[in-house]
């Protein structure tokens, strides 16, 4: 599903954009000073309260006098994740009402009101960075970058997420952070593999393009031209809808299905699919913006049938192993069966009806339907999700990729209006970011099944792209991935302004 990502992603949710300039410069441990905590009793107030984290601490030297039970709060000096993180820090710790370092700990929480009885109390917390990113030095992961994500996946809660900077021709920084389950122990690596929901559609166009190139497809190509036999229930708006409108969501085709498909096979599957929608009434008119994950399921559908091979094997052959996506799957990833504490790839959290994260172990139902693979059942890691998004970046600027020039243009600039100056094509939303260089023009997606939330941006125009991703869904995930995404643009400023 696409959301539409609509802020300026400067200095958003964790992070000022003064501090995160300051964090990726300095390769020091920042030592940050807050000043003030509210309390009744001025001689009780005088306790140092320090927050001991893996790559930084947080000092509260003194407390402030005041007369009325006020609630607590924390002045930093330099605003940034780390704020956020120790808010976050904190407040888990009052909830559960432990005793932290033989200190009783009490939270008045209709008063917000922090109280602290006996001598200085240290809240020590785990930031959780993976194998490789202890090890940056020897292994080339820029150790700041992988503290930047750590402190927005801890600012926020999520239970892992991963990032990577890139440029059309390398891969400029990338980390991965975090446990494979919430409340677990494992810890998640650098090859994890993490669920792109509708990220994998841009894929599945480029899939498209590599087969017009070929001479098998055409974006011209008609319904009618590639089904002749289901004319006696094609409805008479589908029969002029293209390979193009398909990929632009301008067909008219039902957002999803309504009905899970149980043929022997995923392709048998997709057929079925294929059947379904083309007698389904349009809900809109061809040529206006709907987003679908239908036309993308119908899209699979159309490389399956004009080859004779399956969607899989297509997105092997001729898109991840070209570009050397070895970890690139589909469907949940991990092996079904494993018990909590046994994970041998990142699980998947959803949110519940009351608000709390639960775990989804591997299974091939905790997943979209298989039939709507090329819409969205597609995961990898972090770095190789990368490699796409390097690919798309060589061609959105003209070089060397692995599509002809003019299919290249195509599957990289939208033309089907979406709202005011945005328009969506092949995978892509086509909008405008004042960080985008000279034209302002970036690309945009994000995907989700729900249990996962993912988001891209590229910016051709000064050759870099953004990638976030974590392993839980809701609405909390998508503004996390965007917080991140502010973080690293001020870490790819300040990158560039010190290599000039």
């Amino acid at each position: 599903m696409l959301r539409f990502l609509m802020c300026a992603l400067v200095g958003v949710v964790v992070v000022s954009s003064n501090a995160a300039a300051q964090d990726a410069r300095s390769p020091q441990r920042p030592a940050l000073n807050a000043m003030e905590a509210l309390g009744t009793d001025s001689t009780a107030w005088q306790r140092a309260i320090t927050f001991v984290a893996s790559w930084h601490s947080v000092q509260f030297p003194r407390a402030a006098t005041n007369a009325a039970l006020q609630p607590w709060r924390i002045r930093l000096s330099a605003a940034g994740p780390q704020r956020a993180l120790v808010d976050d820090q904190l407040r888990r710790v009052l909830r559960a009402r432990e005793p932290v370092n033989g200190d009783s700990v009490v939270y008045a929480r209709s008063l917000g009101a922090l109280r602290i009885a006996g001598g200085s109390a240290h809240v020590k917390f785990r930031s959780v960075l993976t194998q490789q990113a202890r090890a940056a030095d020897s292994s080339g992961i820029d150790r700041d970058f992988a503290r930047i994500v750590d402190s927005v996946r801890i600012a926020t809660n999520m239970p892992a997420l991963a990032a990577a900077v890139m440029t059309g021709d390398s891969l400029l920084a990338h980390a991965t952070t975090g446990l494979r389950r919430a409340e677990g122990t494992v810890p998640v690596t650098d090859t994890d593999r993490f669920h792109l929901g509708s990220d994998t559609k841009s894929m599945t166009a480029g899939l498209i393009g590599t087969l017009v190139d070929a001479g098998l497809v055409s974006f011209t190509t008609t319904l009618a031209e590639l089904w002749p036999e289901l004319l006696p229930v094609m409805r008479a708006e589908y029969r002029p809808v293209t390979v193009a409108d398909l990929l632009d969501h301008r067909s008219g085709l039902p957002a999803n299905t309504t009905v899970r498909f149980m043929d022997s096979t995923e392709r048998a599957q997709r057929v079925s699919l294929v059947k379904w929608a083309v007698a389904h009434p349009p809900v809109s008119a061809r040529g206006l913006y709907a987003y679908s994950n239908v036309n993308y399921a119908m899209a699979g559908a159309i490389a399956e049938r004009v080859t004779g091979q399956s969607y899989q094997q297509l997105m092997h052959e001729r898109i991840f192993a070209p570009l050397g996506m070895r970890t690139a799957g589909w469907g949940p990833a991990g092996a079904a069966g494993l018990s909590a504490g046994e994970e041998d790839q990142p699980w998947q959290h959803r949110i519940g009806a009351d608000g709390t994260r639960i775990a989804v172990a591997p299974s091939p139902l905790a997943d979209n339907q298989p039939a709507t693979a090329p819409a969205g059942r597609a995961h990898m890691s972090v770095s190789d999700w990368a490699l796409w998004g390097r690919a798309v970046l060589r061609a959105a600027s003209g070089r060397p990729s692995l599509w002809r020039n003019s299919t290249a243009r195509m599957l990289t600039l939208p033309t089907t209006p979406v709202n005011g100056d945005d328009r969506y094509g092949n995978g892509w939303l086509g909008t405008t970011r004042p960080w985008g260089g000279p034209t302002g023009r970036v690309l945009t997606h994000s995907g989700t099944n729900t249990m996962n939330f993912a988001v891209a941006w590229l910016a051709p125009a000064i050759d870099v792209g953004f990638l976030v991703v974590t392993n839980q869904g809701g609405d909390a995930a998508g503004k996390a991935t965007d917080a991140l995404v502010g973080r690293l643009l001020e870490w790819h400023r300040t990158r560039r302004a010190a290599a000039r």
